[in-house]
């Protein structure tokens, strides 16, 4: 395929094909060029469990090549916490192929191959807020931004070679697109934000039906069933909760002990789980607030709840792409 760049006056014949374990050097050197050595997500820097995951299916990942070399890559991953919904993920192209479009191309090739996978609920993927390229390439695919993860990446390891304010954090925009999930859920809600979850599920093509009583908090589980990942570098912690059982505040306790002015913390809620109601007012107590939703999954339709302890949201540096710019003013008007 050709691609010509006015400013130079070339055109680049790029192809793209499905990994294969003898582009690894060249992947690694993808996603160095623009991270540096920042990149959080290292175990798909190991050609081994890339190589493996690719061949278990576990895993698609998509190259652009110029002749030999790599200058391009993207991924989805099938093993993500959350169950039937595939992360898309790994888009980095070579700085000086950026703006061709090639980036459009590798995510084409993705979502077509992902169409062969199985019974996937739903992609999504958590992109990064430097810039909205790739979500508005994501909106062309009929994806929808359904949240936000608030700072957790340190900006000076994420992206060094990026000018932002001195001490900031990087955040996600959370995209997510219906493939074959129901097209009705039920769930529990607060009132205050029921209205901004049920029209995010309508963009979807998706009904929300609100439960309008609460459980009785005695009928919980003893134990949470959840799942807990730090990233020291970054200062910062996620936690989904699957099961919500007697001992959450216990295990939110637990999450938060290391906490200091730097540590920014992320929650995924159940928002099917029984136990919901009175989680989400522990939490709310603790200082996390409402930042959207991860929905359509086989293990959960969950709520996202941000803490940010004691950093500045650095609003003014996420970037959004136009038609979601309105979820960042509701969740700083709704922060308290």
């Amino acid at each position: 395929m050709k691609f010509h760049v006015l400013q130079e006056g070339r055109t680049y014949e790029i192809g793209f094909r499905v990994f294969e374990r003898s582009d690894m050097p060249g992947v690694v050197g993808c996603i160095e060029d623009f991270y540096g050595k920042g990149y959080p997500y290292r175990k798909y820097l190991d050609a081994e469990y890339l190589d493996q995951a690719c061949r278990e299916g576990r895993m698609i990942v998509v190259c652009a090549v110029k002749g030999k070399e790599v200058i391009g890559v993207s991924a989805v991953d099938f093993t993500s916490d959350f169950r039937k919904s595939g992360l898309f993920m790994m888009r980095v192209v070579r700085r000086k192929y950026r703006g061709l479009g090639i980036g459009d191309k590798m995510q084409e090739l993705l979502v077509e191959l992902t169409g062969e996978h199985g019974d996937l609920l739903s992609l999504y993927a958590d992109t990064m807020t430097h810039d909205c390229i790739s979500q508005k390439s994501l909106v062309k695919d009929g994806f929808v931004l359904c949240g936000l993860r608030l700072m957790l990446y340190e900006n000076c390891i994420m992206v060094p070679d990026l000018s932002f304010s001195k001490g900031s954090k990087m955040s996600q925009a959370v995209m997510c697109k219906r493939i074959s999930a129901d097209r009705t859920v039920r769930l529990h809600c607060p009132q205050e934000h029921a209205a901004l979850v049920q029209s995010l599920y309508r963009k979807l093509g998706v009904t929300c039906i609100i439960a309008d009583r609460e459980e009785k908090e005695a009928s919980l589980p003893e134990k949470t069933r959840c799942r807990v990942h730090t990233e020291e570098v970054h200062a910062s912690g996620i936690l989904l909760a699957e099961r919500i059982g007697a001992d959450f505040p216990g295990r939110i306790e637990q999450f938060m002990q290391k906490r200091t002015k730097r540590h920014t913390f992320l929650c995924y809620l159940n928002m099917k789980d029984r136990g919901f109601s009175g989680a989400w007012r522990f939490l709310k107590e603790k200082g996390f607030f409402f930042t959207g939703i991860k929905p359509l999954n086989a293990n959960g339709e969950y709520m996202l709840l941000c803490h940010t302890g004691g950093c500045r949201i650095n609003a003014e540096e996420i970037c959004l792409q136009e038609n979601g710019t309105y979820l960042l003013d509701y969740i700083l008007q709704h922060r308290t």
